[in-house]
């Protein structure tokens, strides 16, 4: 007789996932009563701003830190990072600001990344929801349409990875999963930038210089310490698999470049490096790399294996079509160290 296959290990039930969901959502309902027990990406990197409570989108158009010039020309890099070479397209004279970073959102969250049958209408919404819009031309309003259009193309069939040709608009919508909302209660810390700086030192490449901007021991973040508890909250833009692993995409609409770059403009690796340091983004996806192995471990049980199943992230400046990848750093051991410091028992 053949010996019966063993069945797949389910963490939970499913009357009992639905009862630790309940009173998770009653413990997020309590939290956001009080503001300040609510933190996200945001509120992390810049303690001193007012949020309010509930579920936050971390804006790229008004993210300022000061001092920006300190940030380094040349840092070094982790094995798996990349991002010099980009193509010869740009669309750096799209509008500025959060209206239009939350509308490019919007677009590539409900764009059929295959067929984009539904492009043009959704294209058409978002610029008639333009606060500029009234400003424009028809011919204007045409062109911003055209180009609006050509910039969500160009980034679905962008080669995002330098070691293979792996484009988004390869993905079907059973692989992919739009505004993944997470919550998890955080540790008590008397001063979380201390342990930050030490954990991303260890790191190296982007990691370290991150570190170094915005929490050596004589920057003024360190000049008041970070006390956090609570709950911590945020969105995913997009959990994508592919080639049988999980990846994270992050879409971003920053402008980078000073204004009135000419036609021949190129960003370049140090440029996009530089943005990612100073936005402190590296922190932002190695807390989405946590909140996303949680819900698969609980998801998948015993059939997720992090070193095995997990890709990697990617970050894709969709107006310059420039993705930086990250595919190596956020190894098991390493966000076991950070969840040490993050996470709630």
């Amino acid at each position: 007789a053949h010996a019966q296959k063993k069945p797949p290990t389910e963490i939970l039930p499913e009357e009992k996932a639905e009862a630790r969901f309940a009173q998770a959502d009653e413990v997020r309902k309590t939290l956001s009563r009080e503001a300040e027990n609510i933190f996200s990406f945001s509120k992390i990197i810049h303690a001193s701003e007012s949020e309010s409570s509930g579920i936050l989108r971390d804006d790229d158009e008004n993210d300022n830190p000061e001092n920006e010039n300190d940030v380094p020309e040349n840092s070094g890099s982790n094995p798996g990072e990349s991002g010099s070479t980009y193509p010869k397209k740009h669309f750096f004279d799209l509008p500025a600001g959060p209206e239009f970073g939350t509308l490019a959102h919007v677009t590539f969250e409900k764009t059929n990344f295959r067929t984009r049958e539904n492009l043009d209408s959704l294209a058409n919404s978002a610029l008639n929801a333009l606060p500029t819009r009234q400003t424009l031309s028809q011919d204007e309003r045409k062109n911003l349409r055209a180009k609006f259009r050509a910039m969500v193309e160009e980034n679905l069939r962008l080669p995002l990875f330098p070691e293979r040709d792996f484009r988004l608009e390869t993905l079907s919508t059973e692989d992919t999963a739009h505004e993944m909302e997470f919550h998890f209660p955080l540790k008590r810390s008397r001063d979380l930038y201390v342990e930050l700086f030490r954990v991303f030192k260890n790191w190296g490449g982007i990691y370290a210089d991150t570190a170094d901007y915005h929490w050596a021991p004589n920057s003024p973040a360190r000049e008041n310490p970070l006390r956090i508890a609570g709950m911590m909250t945020g969105i995913i833009d997009l959990v994508f698999r592919a080639d049988g692993k999980f990846f994270i995409l992050d879409w971003k609409t920053n402008s980078i470049a000073p204004q009135d770059v000419p036609a021949d403009f190129r960003l370049s690796d140090a440029d996009l490096r530089r943005e990612i340091i100073h936005h402190g983004y590296a922190l932002q996806w190695t807390i989405y790399a946590l909140a996303l192995r949680k819900f698969l471990r609980v998801s998948l049980g015993e059939n997720y294996l992090h070193q095995r199943d997990f890709g990697g992230i990617v970050y894709l400046f969709v107006r310059w079509c420039a993705p930086f990848t990250d595919t190596e750093t956020l190894t098991e051991e390493r966000l076991d160290e950070l969840e040490k410091i993050l996470f709630a028992e």
